[in-house]
């Protein structure tokens, strides 16, 4: 396990102690002792914290615990600092990070694919836990031991674990592969343009004056090239444009009208007007893409004269404007 300084010429290169990791450490910085600690899965699975020098002082075991993946460790101004991880048996747990591993406690009944990530409500005072289900189901709940309020976000599935940041966002690599991103309560799904990525996006938010947003993405591309995308949200300064804020489907319905008697083509003006909508409303555009199915289907009961609003596929929106029937999306 090594630790390097950032720049060109890789100086200061030493090994901490002579620990081996068998996936990514997790570093922390004790801020009342000036110390900092590196998190990580032994080569043998064991559960370790270490001081980030090179002798590698204060090497600890965390308990008699093992894990199959990189820990996640998080103070929350409530309950203080735990270590989050999955056990070997794929349980999520959570413990003190002392030689004892005091307050192992298992997080509901969950189970996880990978390493979790944690964040904290303050306006509610709820710690909350991302991770990827065994399923692949992407999954928050309360870090409590009943695992209180589990939530699949959206109905999505990611290949990863997810990232998440302060403003709620949910970061992460779909099944298929997509770089995706959604509300942590499962609305505003979309995907970051056409991107795809190999494993978990790393994203920081910036909220300007003008209630602009920077959003930048870090990624590994499904070519393992490293990429970083950049776009502005909401806000004065960013602008309308037909590959960020417009649908991601053809315009190839066809629309039959008094028992087949007249046909017309396309649904323009209502694409148009629904994707303003989302626009004006600083949200981002759905992930509907050519060949999904529109939801719900007609004569749902909010069916009106055979069509019915284009929000029956695009919660939360609902668009007066724009009637059409909820069909297949031409493949």
């Amino acid at each position: 396990m090594w630790k390097v300084r950032g720049d060109s010429a890789g100086t200061s290169l030493t090994q901490i102690g002579t620990n081996k990791t068998k996936s990514t450490p997790f570093v922390t910085f004790d801020s009342s002792t000036g110390d900092v600690w590196v998190y990580f899965q032994g080569t043998d699975d064991k559960l370790w914290k270490v001081r980030g020098d090179g002798a590698g002082t204060g090497l600890t075991q965390i308990g008699t615990n093992k894990t199959k993946s990189t820990p996640f460790v998080f103070a929350d101004p409530v309950t203080g600092e735990w270590v989050y991880f999955q056990g070997t048996d794929d349980k999520l747990w959570k413990v003190r990070g002392d030689s004892a591993g005091t307050s192992l406690t298992q997080i509901g009944t969950n189970k996880t694919k990978s390493m979790p990530f944690v964040t904290f409500d303050s306006s509610t005072s709820d710690v909350w836990v991302y991770f990827q289900g065994t399923d692949d189901r992407l999954w928050k709940v309360k870090s409590d031991s009943a695992g209180t309020a589990l939530l699949n976000i959206g109905g999505n599935k990611t290949k990863s674990p997810p990232f998440v940041t302060v403003d709620g966002w949910v970061y992460f690599q779909g099944t298929d592969d997509r770089l995706l991103k959604v509300f942590n309560d499962g609305t505003q799904g979309s995907q970051l343009d056409g991107n795809t990525t190999a494993s978990t996006p790393k994203v920081k938010r910036i909220g300007l004056a003008d209630a602009t947003v920077e959003e930048w993405v870090y990624f590994q591309g499904t070519d393992d090239k490293l990429w970083r995308y950049f776009q502005l949200l909401g806000g004065k300064q960013a602008e309308f444009t037909a590959r960020q804020n417009g649908w991601h489907f053809n315009n190839e319905f066809v629309n039959k009208l008094f028992g087949g008697l007249l046909e017309t083509q396309g649904l323009c003006g209502g694409m148009a007007y629904s994707a303003l909508d989302y626009y004006f409303s600083d949200l981002p555009i759905p992930t509907h893409r050519q060949g999904d199915e529109l939801w719900p289907k007609v004569g749902d009961g909010v069916n009106r004269e055979g069509g019915i609003s284009w929000g029956c596929s695009t919660p939360p929106l609902l668009h007066q404007r724009s009637d059409m029937p909820c069909l297949r999306i031409p493949s």
